[in-house]
């Protein structure tokens, strides 16, 4: 799963919705915040309880090719 990048990109998709909103649903944009935060917030927890201090290298990396062979 990539956690890492829906760790990172929760707030950032979140805050692009919140932009497109108009002011005046401002209940409908603390709802968007908090819950963005809430699952940005999670997952880190997540992250951090699955944390092995032993292994030696990078636990939570993920790798994609950018440029086909």
């Amino acid at each position: 799963m990539p956690l890492l990048s829906i760790i990172l990109f929760t707030p950032v998709v979140t805050a692009t919705i919140i932009l497109v909103l108009p002011r005046e649903r401002r209940r409908t944009i603390i709802t968007l915040a908090t819950l963005a935060a809430t699952i940005t917030l999670g997952l880190t927890f997540l992250l951090f309880i699955s944390y092995l201090r032993n292994p030696t290298g990078f636990q939570f990396e993920e790798q994609y090719s950018w440029i086909g062979s």
